[in-house]
């Protein structure tokens, strides 16, 4: 099925940026700021898009799964990065939608389940058909706590 979804969308012109976070590389300092962690690794995904060749409008669709406090919080602070990357006289839109409500959010999750296969099972199967599409992929390990002496 995922070969087959692939076959229908491959001709698309669309490209994925990608960062991994291995959760066995978590510490609990790091957990315990989940939100900031989770607001950092999409500005550093977004660093990554060619934003300054835009000639018409960025659309970021974000998956409603925050507050409507944190996802206002997040949509000031992606706005305020993305315009550092933007062309001054294009039009900026982020919106947040229920990943069932979107195929465009249920397609990346089907990407993102492929690129979790890798790193966790290393299992390559739907990962190699996608990997043409692939523009960025950062492994992001956090740094370890320095041991006392």
């Amino acid at each position: 099925m995922k070969q087959y979804f692939y076959r229908q969308i491959s001709e698309l012109d669309f490209a994925l940026y990608t960062i991994i976070l291995p959760k066995q590389h978590v510490d609990v300092s790091w957990a315990t700021a989940q939100e900031q962690l989770y607001n950092d690794i999409a500005r550093r995904i977004l660093e990554q898009l060619p934003l300054d060749t835009t000639t018409d409008r960025v659309r970021l669709m974000l998956d409603k799964r925050k507050s409507q406090a944190d996802q206002r919080a997040l949509n000031h602070y992606l706005s305020l990065r993305l315009h550092e990357h933007l062309p001054r006289n294009i039009p900026l839109e982020i919106f947040s939608v229920s990943s069932d409500e979107s195929r465009g959010i249920q397609a990346v999750d089907l990407f993102c389940w492929g690129i979790y296969r890798k790193y966790e099972i290393s299992d390559l199967t739907w990962y190699h058909a996608f990997t043409p599409k692939i523009r960025a992929e950062i492994l992001l390990v956090p740094p370890k706590e320095k041991e006392e002496s």
